[in-house]
This record gives C-alpha cells, sequence and structure tokens, in this order.
C-alpha cells in the first residue's frame, strides 16, 4: 500500500508553479547560426526585416518563425552576395 509523506526542503507543496518551456530543436539551431529571428504573425515587408551576417551562407539574412507554423515550416530570408 502508498503511503504520502509532505515533501520536505526547498519543494513547495502546492501553488502556483513556473514552467519555463524548452526550446525546440530548430529554435536551439536558429539561436546558433547567430542571426536576427524574426518572430509574429505575419511580415508586411521581407525587404525592411534586419538582416545579420550568416558565416554559413557567405551572406546576410534573418530567421522568420511565424506563429502558427512553428513546427511546419522552416522560412528564412537571405541576400545574396
Amino acid at each position: 500500500m502508498l503511503q504520502f509523506s509532505e515533501p520536505s526542503g526547498d519543494v513547495s507543496a502546492a501553488g502556483y508553479q513556473v514552467y519555463t518551456p524548452s526550446f525546440s530543436p530548430y529554435e536551439r539551431f536558429m539561436q546558433e547560426e547567430g542571426i536576427p529571428i524574426y518572430r509574429g504573425i505575419g511580415v508586411y515587408d521581407v525587404r525592411a526585416l534586419p538582416l545579420g551576417r550568416w558565416e554559413r551562407l557567405g551572406g546576410r539574412g534573418t530567421f522568420l518563425y511565424l506563429d502558427g507554423c512553428e513546427s511546419a515550416k522552416g522560412m528564412f530570408v537571405v541576400e545574396v552576395p
């Protein structure tokens, strides 16, 4: 038979808990590339987005991480030299 025991130490017994979601592998990849990441519901003009130096591709670019497309599509803007 199982017996209930009250938590001890720094662990709270009940109440509001803060959950911080972990980054997906794609989000970690975007961060490691070192270019800006645009997050939002859409983009009016991609030419107005800030571009950063993208060493791997040899140009400048930015990632688009649009709401609702997180796990379905990977989008980026790249300026071809």
